[in-house]
């Protein structure tokens, strides 16, 4: 029995060395970014008029990582990880092999694939118990689809919060050469924010007020140190400590540090949209006023010509539950007064005529449907 006990309490302590070990060398601070390293506008079937180059959120978590390593006295060890949202499959039909691909915060939350590790994952219900998760969009979808934005953020903001951590929402800017003005970025992001109680690091501001900006990468190494900056005031604001890192930007003489932490705490408020949005947009379908709906018949298909409400689909229950049950969908050449602007575009996958098309030039408004084969 004596020799016994010395055997029990090495077992005892091999446990609990095995058990409390790993959590007295977890990081203190532990921060998850999700954001995609593509960019929809730069896919074989992308018709978004409003392109967009991708924001590699991987630049911002390296400078990120730099900035908290410097003020470990502060907030103690951290540790920054990505996470991709774009990802790639391969799906068989008709006997043919087609890549289908993922950029948006949805593909993300539904993507089938290893779904259940990644969303116990945005809760800390994986390795990591994140303290903070920072979430960046595609930029196409910000600027041109900002519904599917949206709509990305709420189901992983309401993921998050079955855990610990605290969602931020990061403002991005549009790539050098693009015509979208910062301001659209600014608008959609904090309508976002604003409507789902999301906290914004405001990165896009800090960029549009440097005054000598680099060129390059998307962000420039210079934008990446201000978006990064830019998330760590904001993140000391939670922690309520002074901002005391001393790490700077290479070169810099501490006017990016200054300018990030000015968009955080602006002397003046800047004003981030007013009124209803009426960016482009093809689902501005809830404010329509239109009694007779015009869709696009003529690019169509036999799958859409079920959704749509000419000939012996007309009244389609469909659409008169989506809109209202007294509008009348007809073909665009039913109505005398058609002007050559088509209210619907509805769409599929895999190109062609029959691809789903953000137009809004064309199509105010625009639906997209899964192809999918019955017997599969």
């Amino acid at each position: 029995m004596i020799n016994k006990i010395p055997r029990q309490l090495a077992s005892l302590v091999g446990i609990f060395l095995f058990i409390v070990l790993p959590s007295l060398y977890a990081a203190d601070t532990n921060i998850l970014v999700i954001g995609s390293s593509k960019s929809y506008s730069n896919d074989e079937y992308s018709s978004i008029t409003r392109n967009q180059q991708p924001f590699n959120p991987q630049l911002v978590v390296n400078e990120l990582q730099n900035i908290l390593d410097d003020d470990a006295a502060a907030l103690g060890t951290a540790n920054v990880v990505f996470e991709d949202v774009y990802q790639t499959t391969t799906r068989t039909m008709f006997s043919s092999n087609y890549t289908v691909k993922g950029y948006s915060l949805l593909n993300y939350y539904y993507w089938p694939d290893g779904r259940t590790n990644r969303l116990d994952n945005l809760k800390g219900a994986a390795a990591t118990d994140w303290d903070y998760v920072v979430i960046l969009g595609d930029p196409s979808f910000i600027t041109s689809t900002p519904g599917v934005y949206a709509k990305g953020v709420k189901l992983l903001v309401d993921k998050i919060k079955e855990g610990n951590a605290q969602p931020l929402l990061m403002m991005q800017w549009p790539h050098d050469g693009s015509a979208v003005p910062v301001a659209d970025f600014a608008e959609v992001t904090y309508r976002v924010g604003d409507s789902g109680g999301i906290p914004v690091a405001p990165a896009g501001y800090a960029w549009n007020a440097l005054t000598t900006k680099d060129t390059g990468t998307h962000p420039t190494p210079k934008g990446a140190y201000l978006a990064a900056a830019t998330l760590y005031h904001k993140i000391k604001t939670f922690e309520q400590t002074a901002n005391t890192t001393t790490y700077v930007y290479p070169g810099d003489d501490g006017t990016l540090a200054t300018l990030a932490y000015d968009a955080v705490h602006p002397t003046v408020a800047p004003i981030n949209y007013t009124g209803a949005y009426s960016k482009e947009d093809p689902y501005h379908i809830l404010g329509e006023k239109s009694r007779v709906i015009k869709s696009d018949r003529g690019a169509g298909s036999s799958t859409e010509q079920s959704f749509l409400s000419w000939g012996q689909y007309n009244n389609n229950r469909y659409f008169n539950a989506l809109l209202r049950p007294q509008l009348l969908i007809s073909d665009y050449g039913d109505d005398n007064d058609y002007s050559g602007l088509t209210h619907f575009h509805i769409g599929r996958a895999f190109g062609g005529t029959k691809a789903y098309r953000v137009w809004p030039a064309t199509y105010k408004y625009a639906m997209g449907f899964p192809f999918q084969i019955r017997n599969q």
